[in-house]
């Protein structure tokens, strides 16, 4: 499971991004030109829009708030997700075993999968030692697995994918959607520094539309303004 990056604790960082995605909005045509004091409010407040009723709402509002829910629903699962882990702990112990080295006597090494195993008990030099903890290992996540799906009603990683997606699809949305007003770059630029400070890799990748998306907004609004 994913939290970050599956239990996904954030998304994992290293999932395939579609380079291909055609970015979804395109530049308007204006922008409207708003007072020190609106600049503020739509910096603090994405969901502000412009206060000129005749010109369209800039785009990233909604691009925003996308992506706030989806994050926000991404995390409950997840939250759901640990409450059934530590359940599960507390009944039959943690999905892992802290085995005492073999290699290194009077280390132990947390196993969680049979690489773990041969770290601890080279299977060829101990191999009945080797098995018994393997027959251990896979009864206590069997045991760990059991509880946990039966609380959340299905297998983790199935349920958990959807909202990783889509976490990850609003993100990229995000990235590419180009603001068209004044406060609605400042809203994007306050946004990005939001989901930043969560995860400050989150717009390191190379295929990553964040800073192009500022910077054709900046040059766009620039243009009219001039």
């Amino acid at each position: 499971m994913q939290e970050a990056d599956r239990v996904h604790s954030t998304p994992p960082t290293n999932t395939p991004v579609d380079t291909t995605r055609r970015r979804f909005i395109t530049i308007a045509a204006g922008a409207s030109i708003v007072s020190v004091g609106s600049l503020v409010a739509a910096a603090a407040t994405p969901n502000a829009t412009p206060e000129v009723s005749s010109a369209p709402v800039d785009p990233i509002y909604a691009a925003i708030e996308a992506h706030r829910t989806a994050y926000a629903t991404m995390q409950a699962v997840f939250a759901e997700h640990r409450r059934a882990h530590e359940l599960a702990d507390a009944q039959v112990g943690p999905d892992h075993l802290d085995i005492p080295s073999m290699v290194d006597p009077g280390s132990t090494v947390k196993a969680s999968h049979l690489v773990d195993i041969e770290r601890a008990i080279p299977r060829r030099q101990y191999p009945d030692l080797f098995s018994h903890h393997k027959r251990l290992l896979d009864e206590r996540r069997e045991a760990h697995a059991a509880i946990v799906e039966s609380l959340i009603g299905g297998d983790e990683d199935e349920l958990t994918d959807e909202p990783c997606y889509d976490e990850l699809d609003t993100r990229d949305a995000f990235s590419e959607t180009v603001p068209t007003t004044i406060p609605g770059l400042l809203a994007m630029i306050v946004y990005a520094g939001e989901i930043t400070k969560r995860d400050p890799e989150v717009f390191a990748d190379s295929n990553c539309s964040l800073i192009e998306t500022l910077t054709t907004a900046a040059k766009a609004i620039a243009q009219v303004q001039s």
